[in-house]
């Protein structure tokens, strides 16, 4: 009997915890449809439709998210009661538990909303343990004031950052700061964004998540810090409020290989008209964590330079161009280097080089900038003749640099050597094997090269000289220097050489008969003179 009556009690608790579960499914089909997300709501309900998910940056974390109306969720039971329901938090921030009611969960992270929820099944349903998984995130609303180009209220996929917000605002205006940014929350608290170093550095920390009714300050740019120098990226920084060194060198990219992070000198402005310079070891700086004592506090307007190792990496180069046998750039000393080993390593000239007409263009040689005693005897001042031929010889300066290869090669004259300077340029150009002749003859034009052939040589190439020409006057250009010169100035007339051959000056009869009578006039004049003089 009493076995019997132990089977008894044993069928009732199990037919009992059966009617149970029928009773607790039974309620999780019986739903409001307004609570199903419309995403994810069919006609059958028995369905699950798994949304599209929007581009999202990474997994959303749980620890931080912050559940608020529009959230689409997913409602899982475990033990002994099981289910998977899509919910979706109200304008309230509640979701429908059936046989719970609404349970508010708007502004807890999903990790507190999940202990929220069980805590709240354990109160009814011994053994029941719930979870939620976030399905999509819902779309926020921004306030973003100040410089933007379109401020007010903008939309954003949530989870979103400062950054997007200001892109949704279509940008900053040409004044606006980006390292001093304001977030209010709604809650009261403020943050700060620094987009300048999310960009250049990918601080996150600097561009933080926005949640619903937040406001973007966006202020306009105030201070700065200029950082001259050896580092990646030299220029002007916005300033903030806390700076460091070690911050604002970051912001410039780093230091170049080459920077002297022994000593780098800031100026600091003590008021509008004194300033006072200060010395400071990077390398220490850069050693420490970010706001050691030796990471020293910027304030705004500083100006820092970071110099350049003394002879670092300092080179010299010298172009060779035309018949040269392995023409191009050449690395030379950075004090100079003698033209015959140069012409050495180049493999030497080709035959077809005119020495004579070789050059070596400096630029230094170029005047770039006039003096007082040259701005003085600029056009329509009262100069004399020195001063004029002192401007024409400016004028006429080309830059390049008096050289005789043909004597040091072909002769090997050590005194034809000189020095080649950093940034010279070596012109070799081809033989033209002809000398031109130009002016007062009869046949003007080029006549063939012939090496040691005088002047009248090459006039009677020509054809002879003119009926008017001046002898006297005859011209030389030489190509390698470009200058003009009389004839007798001339050494020899060279390969590519330029003969001027000048008319001589036609005087008119009545001009001849007035330089007549006027010279007659001053002899009779002088005459008159010693004759009152000797009475």
């Amino acid at each position: 009997m009493r076995v019997s009556r132990l089977g008894l009690l044993l069928i009732a608790s199990f037919l009992l915890c059966l009617a149970f579960c029928r009773h607790a499914s039974a309620q999780w089909q019986d739903r409001d449809p307004r609570d199903v997300p419309e995403s994810i709501r069919e006609t059958n309900p028995t369905a699950r439709a798994q949304p599209a998910l929007p581009p999202l940056e990474g997994a959303v974390d749980p620890d931080h998210y912050l559940l608020g109306p529009g959230d689409e969720l997913e409602l899982a039971l475990f033990g002994r009661v099981t289910a998977r329901v899509p919910v979706l938090v109200n304008a309230e921030g509640s979701i429908y538990v059936p046989n719970l009611g609404h349970v508010k969960i708007g502004g807890l992270s999903i990790v507190a909303a999940r202990a929220h929820l069980t805590e709240e099944f354990q109160k009814r349903y011994r053994g029941v343990q719930a979870d939620i998984t976030l399905l999509r995130p819902r779309r926020i609303l921004i306030h973003v004031a100040g410089e933007v180009v379109r401020p007010g209220l903008v939309e954003l996929q949530g989870p979103a950052r400062v950054s997007e917000a200001v892109r949704a605002a279509e940008g900053l205006t040409g004044g606006a700061s980006r390292r001093n940014l304001l977030i209010e929350r709604a809650g009261g608290s403020v943050d700060r964004a620094d987009l300048d170093r999310y960009s250049i550095l990918g601080s996150l920390a600097d561009n933080p998540y926005l949640d619903d009714g937040d406001v973007v300050q966006v202020p306009m740019s105030v201070h700065t810090i200029v950082v001259f120098g050896e580092v990646t990226r030299a220029g002007t920084f916005e300033f903030r409020s806390g700076d460091r060194l070690s911050g604002i060198i970051a912001l410039a990219g780093g230091t170049r290989a080459g920077a002297d992070t022994d000593s780098v000198e800031l100026w600091r402005f003590l008021s509008p008209t004194e300033s006072r310079r200060l010395f400071f070891s990077l390398r220490t700086v850069l050693a420490d964590p970010p706001g050691a004592p030796e990471d020293p506090v910027l304030e705004p307007d500083d100006r820092i330079y970071v110099r350049q190792k003394p002879g670092w990496h300092r080179s010299a180069t010298v172009l060779v161009a035309g018949e040269a046998v392995h023409p191009g750039a050449y690395s030379i000393p950075p004090q100079g280097q003698k033209a015959s080993e140069l012409v050495a390593r180049f493999g030497g000239f080709t035959p077809y080089a005119d020495l004579n007409g070789a050059t070596v263009f400096r630029p230094d040689l170029v005047p770039r900038e006039d003096s007082a005693y040259v701005r003085t005897l600029q056009p329509g001042t009262d100069s004399g003749r020195e001063d004029a031929e002192f401007l024409k010889a400016r004028a006429q300066a080309s830059g390049t640099l008096s050289v005789r290869f043909r004597k040091l090669v072909a002769e090997r004259d050590p005194k034809s050597d000189f020095d080649l300077r950093d940034g010279d340029l070596v012109r070799v150009p081809t033989r033209t094997g002809s000398v031109a002749i130009y002016g007062a003859v009869r046949r003007p034009g080029a006549v063939a090269y012939r090496p040691g052939a005088r002047l009248e040589e090459y006039v009677r190439d020509a054809g002879g000289y003119g009926e008017r020409a001046d002898r006297g006057k005859v011209r030389v250009t030489k190509r390698a220097t470009g200058q003009p010169m009389r004839l007798a100035d001339a050494s020899s007339i060279d390969d590519g050489d330029l003969v001027w051959v000048p008319e001589r000056e036609r005087v008119s009869f009545i001009k001849a008969v007035g330089s007549v009578t006027g010279f007659l006039a001053q002899v009779a004049t002088v005459y008159l003179v010693i004759h009152q003089a000797t009475k």
